[in-house]
């Protein structure tokens, strides 16, 4: 049977709407195998490379930093997303100088204050906040400036949307004056997916928004959908991001930022385990993106963007959609979180590559030759 599918295997690829097995074309029909026997087809020559990871490995683990430029290295991706904080900023970050001179492309995240230990509020201080960016930015040059991160996530803030829009202000008036590209911190899946839904609906398109909802929503919320309001804090956190998405249409941004996990519709310690789904319909994130660029008239990237099981398909199907949908930037996270259903990395914290890291890895030297 196997032997089938695979003779079979391009016609499929133009028939399926989910890929788990193969990417999108690139207008080169010239394939090659990756180590679990899966056909990547090469994007066109010369096509840029955006896709980038970030690895996560706990400081505690013993040479941790060792680790992660490891890691890069084996993943093998040119982009990578590194984080500083300006509390700490003491005029260089030794692996951001490493990073660089390995010939990395840096996603910078700059964030006012450490992150962990529970919600903080915005920094109010603005002429602090512009001198320490000033400083950064005229010591490092990253390829892109992400502001703070998963701005309306109240695990992080407790502080006021307004705020935010103050930093991110402040931020893209800085950066851009270095000639440096802007966007914002990430807006956060399970969110985003409900303004899809609601978005179908004030359309008036019922059956889109009923399908789309299958596909990405929890159990829980599907039986409550239209009636969001028997889930106030999703009720809450649509109108907060809402205000986000109506601000950054008037806003010089360069991108707007998500963040985004598949299998959608486990991810949750509540929900069933997602530790066996291979395949995704990846269609979902292509219409949250389309509602995000009608919405704000930006460009959509993702500093990150991961799974929650180590599916190798996964992996695949997901970097070909968002590749489909010419995303400048995509940057996979890759790290364990705490929780069912919460984040799958790429790599174990002694170093070595999971199944799921090994293909990302095939798949960045099939799919982008050098």
């Amino acid at each position: 049977m196997y032997k089938i599918l695979a003779a079979c295997l391009f016609l499929w690829v133009s028939c399926t709407t989910m890929q788990p097995r193969s990417t999108e074309t690139g207008g080169n029909t010239n394939s090659n195998q990756t180590s679990d026997n899966t056909t990547i087809i090469p994007a066109a020559p010369g096509s840029r490379n955006p896709v980038g990871t970030l690895v996560n490995i706990p400081l505690s683990e013993p040479e941790s930093n060792k680790k992660r430029m490891s890691v890069y290295n084996m993943l093998g991706a040119p982009y990578v997303r590194h984080t500083l904080t300006m509390q700490s900023w003491n005029g260089s970050n030794d692996f951001y100088e490493k990073l660089n001179s390995a010939g990395y492309k840096i996603i910078l995240n700059v964030v006012a204050t450490p992150q962990g230990g529970g919600p903080r509020p915005f920094t109010h201080d603005m002429v602090t906040y512009k001198k320490k960016l000033e400083e950064i930015l005229s010591v490092y040059k990253p390829e892109l400036l992400v502001v703070e991160n998963e701005e309306y996530n109240q695990t992080y803030y407790n502080g006021y949307m307004s705020e935010y829009l103050t930093i991110l202000k402040t931020a893209i008036e800085v950066a851009h004056a270095k000639g440096i590209k802007v966007c914002n911190g990430g807006l956060t899946g399970r969110l985003l997916s409900l303004l899809t839904y609601f978005d179908y609906r004030n359309r008036g398109m019922m059956s889109e928004a009923e399908d789309f909802a299958k596909r990405t929503q929890l159990a829980s919320i599907n039986q409550v959908l239209p009636n969001i309001s028997k889930i106030p804090y999703l009720e809450k956190g649509m109108i907060g991001m809402d205000t986000l998405i109506k601000a950054y249409k008037n806003l010089n941004l360069d991108y707007v930022n998500i963040h985004w996990y598949e299998p959608m519709y486990l991810r949750s310690p509540k929900a069933p385990s997602a530790a066996n789904v291979d395949q995704i319909d990846t269609k979902s994130i292509g219409e949250v993106v389309d509602f995000l660029k009608r919405s704000t008239g930006k460009k959509i990237i993702t500093n990150e963007i991961g799974q929650i099981n180590s599916s190798p398909n996964i992996v695949r199907s997901v970097i070909d959609k968002c590749i489909s949908l010419n995303m400048d930037y995509i940057i996979w996270y890759s790290g364990d979180g705490d929780d069912a259903n919460d984040a799958v990395g790429l790599h174990n914290y002694d170093g070595t590559l999971r199944p799921n890291g090994k293909a990302f890895a095939d798949y960045i030297k099939q799919k982008f030759p050098r």
